[in-house]
């Protein structure tokens, strides 16, 4: 239903392309650029969210848990409540992160942010057509509000999924790529000096961060084909490392009959994967960790 592939190929387009033939000048289309309108809405604030309260471990920091499950399980789980794996997976990211901080002394508890925010990332190619190998995304922020009280599992489900169909509604992409891409072609910001612009973008990532809880980036059903399909055991995509506001992302990908969910994480604690994948179990799904 929703963002279950990573590249969805185009009708009159190969599944893989040929490495001894040069590539096409699609390739390289700036696909941003392409299906750039100019659009004078104002950009609406985005509160801050919650994050994990855990310290950060002594350098180096990085490690990740792996965990692999059968995705038939997880797929029948999620159409029996009317969603994709996607929109599930999400939602039992965001119960996951309500346990922690109902878990929280009280005063922590008042103190810290009660909004609760994922983002998404979303593949732009089944909206807009594309032959590029260039990067086209963006992304939903599903969330929950703690100051309305205790959510459900089911609420938080109905929440996403209601949550990611506005999000992805053509009008407002077009409004997030005029955005974008509109700040590229300001003749200002053109002429700043490249060391200042990655400056100022590295520090922009820290106060984006401050926006979102967690990430689940789903990289979808993985496909080969049969002659390399029988060759390869297990895919698992490892998100890129979050930062010291974040802490913690999960990563997904199908391949064959398992799912392979992998959560980065910088802290002391493995308290999120745990009341992640104790849901998932106690849902009868057979839940096997293989690296943590």
């Amino acid at each position: 239903m929703y963002f279950e592939k990573c590249c969805i190929p185009l009708a009159d387009k190969p599944a893989f392309y040929n490495p001894d033939q040069p590539p096409a000048p699609e390739e390289y289309e700036d696909a941003y650029s392409r299906y750039f309108k100019k659009i004078d809405a104002p950009h609406i604030k985005t509160p801050g969210a919650f994050h994990v309260p855990f310290s950060l471990k002594r350098k180096p920091r990085f490690s990740v848990l792996t965990a692999i499950m059968p995705v038939a399980q997880v797929t029948k789980k999620a159409k029996a409540l009317g969603v994709s794996l996607t929109v599930y997976l999400t939602a039992v990211y965001l119960h996951a992160l309500q346990q922690i901080h109902e878990q929280q002394p009280r005063l922590k508890k008042n103190i810290n942010r009660k909004i609760l925010r994922i983002e998404v990332p979303l593949n732009l190619r089944k909206l807009y057509p594309t032959r590029s190998m260039r990067n086209f995304s963006l992304y939903v922020l599903p969330q929950i509000d703690l100051r309305l009280g205790h959510y459900t599992f089911e609420e938080i489900v109905k929440t996403v999924y209601h949550q990611m169909q506005l999000e992805t509604d053509q009008k407002l992409i077009n409004k997030m790529i005029s955005r974008n891409v509109g700040g590229e072609r300001n003749t200002l910001v053109k002429n700043i000096p490249l060391f200042l612009k990655s400056l100022f973008l590295s520090r922009l990532y820290i106060v984006g961060t401050k926006q979102y809880s967690g990430v689940v980036t789903n990289l979808g059903k993985i496909d080969l084909g049969p002659d390399a399909n029988h060759l390869i055991e297990q895919f698992v995509f490892i998100a890129p490392p979050p930062n010291k506001v974040l802490k913690v992302n999960c990563g997904v990908a199908g391949f064959g009959d398992n799912l392979v969910l992998s959560f980065g994480n910088i802290t002391t604690s493995k308290e999120l994967e745990r009341h992640f994948l104790t849901f998932m179990a106690q849902q009868n799904i057979a839940v096997k960790i293989i690296n943590s």
